[in-house]
C-alpha cells in the first residue's frame, strides 16, 4: 500500500469506535509489561490488566460487525491483529523476564519463539492477499494462546505440568491455525 494512501486511511478511520477500542488495547500493554513484574496485588492489576486487553478484542469486533459492517474498517483490519500481537507477545517477555526456574523460562522462551515464527508465516501469508477478517481457526487459536498465556501470567505459582499442557495446547493451537491459514488458496 503506497504510504499517501495508509496516511489518508488513517485520517478516514481512527475515529472509528473499534479502532479506539483497538487503540486502547495497545496501549495497555504498558500497564500488564509494568504490574506484572511486581510481586503482590501490583501484579494482580497488570493479571487484570491483560484479562481486560484480551477481553476488548470481542468488543472491537462486535462493535465493527455493528450498523452493517459501517465501523468495519481497513485500518481496523490491520490494527486488530497488530494489537494482538503487542498484548500476547508483550506478555510473553514479561512471563520470560519474571520467570524463575529454569524450566519455566525455556518452555516460555519456546513457545514465544515458536509464537513469533508462526507471526511472521502468517503475516508473509497475509501480504500477499486481500485484507480478511480473522478466521474461527484463528479466533479459536488467539483463545487458547490467551488462555495459555493467561496461566503464565498469574502472579501465583502454578504447577509446571499445568503451565507445560497449557502452553502446549496454546501453541498447538497456534501453529494449526497457521498452518491452516497459510495453506488457504486465496484470489487477489
Amino acid at each position: 500500500m503506497p504510504q499517501q494512501n495508509l496516511v489518508l486511511m488513517i485520517q478516514r478511520d481512527w475515529k472509528a469506535p473499534p479502532n479506539l477500542v483497538t487503540m486502547a488495547r495497545m496501549l495497555l500493554a504498558l500497564p500488564v509489561a509494568l504490574f506484572v513484574l511486581v510481586p503482590g496485588a501490583l501484579g494482580w492489576i497488570g493479571f487484570g490488566c491483560y484479562i481486560v486487553a484480551v477481553g476488548t478484542d470481542w468488543v472491537d469486533g462486535k462493535l465493527a460487525k455493528r450498523n452493517n459492517g459501517r465501523w468495519m474498517t481497513e485500518l481496523g483490519k490491520i490494527l486488530d491483529p497488530l494489537a494482538d500481537k503487542i498484548i500476547n507477545l508483550t506478555a510473553l517477555i514479561i512471563v520470560i523476564v519474571r520467570s524463575e526456574g529454569l524450566d519455566v523460562k525455556l518452555l516460555v522462551i519456546a513457545a514465544t519463539l515458536v509464537t513469533l515464527v508462526r507471526e511472521v508465516i502468517v503475516l508473509w501469508a497475509k501480504s500477499r492477499q486481500p485484507l480478511i477478517s480473522a478466521t474461527e481457526a484463528g479466533r479459536f487459536a488467539m483463545a487458547a494462546l490467551v488462555a495459555a498465556i493467561s496461566l503464565l501470567l498469574m502472579p501465583i505459582a502454578l504447577p509446571f505440568l499445568l503451565l507445560f499442557g497449557a502452553t502446549l495446547f496454546g501453541l498447538g493451537a497456534s501453529c494449526a491455525a497457521g498452518w491452516a491459514y497459510a495453506r488457504v488458496p486465496r484470489s487477489i
